[in-house]
């Protein structure tokens, strides 16, 4: 565990320091209660970076699919600007609603999710680091 905080701590410098980094994506990814999502805040709380957020599945119960595109594209509309922001995606298969009988998912938030994580700042000195969980 120790070596992989070492090596996010290292993609957070990269981030700050880099002027050719604007956007990097990193996946946590393990086994449920593995604390994928507690070192994803670790990272945050240590960053000092301007904008930080988290987006988890249970800021969203009960509400449709469209209205939970909108709120995490808000969020990310957000941290467009900052000049540093990180935003952690928590438990991405609950955020995209995976089910693994059948492979059901929600396409409109798979699809929202795919072009926020890959779209630059409209700024190019505005720096995002996204941070995702998933078991």
């Amino acid at each position: 565990m120790q070596e992989l905080y070492t090596t996010c701590q290292d993609f957070i410098k990269s981030v700050k320091n880099s002027q050719s980094t604007s956007l990097l994506t990193v996946l946590l990814e393990g086994v449920n209660g593995s604390g994928k999502t507690a070192l994803a805040a670790k990272l945050a709380i240590e960053s000092d970076f301007l904008f930080v957020k988290m987006i988890s599945p249970e800021m969203f119960v009960g509400k449709p699919d469209f209205t939970k595109v909108q709120e995490i594209v808000k969020v990310f509309e957000d941290a467009y600007k900052s000049n540093l922001s990180l935003i952690i995606l928590d438990d991405i298969e609950r955020l995209i609603e995976f089910i693994h009988i059948g492979s059901r998912f929600s396409n409109l938030l798979l699809q929202a999710l795919l072009i926020l994580i890959k779209k630059k700042a409209p700024n190019p000195e505005r720096k995002l680091l996204i941070i995702g969980t998933t078991a």
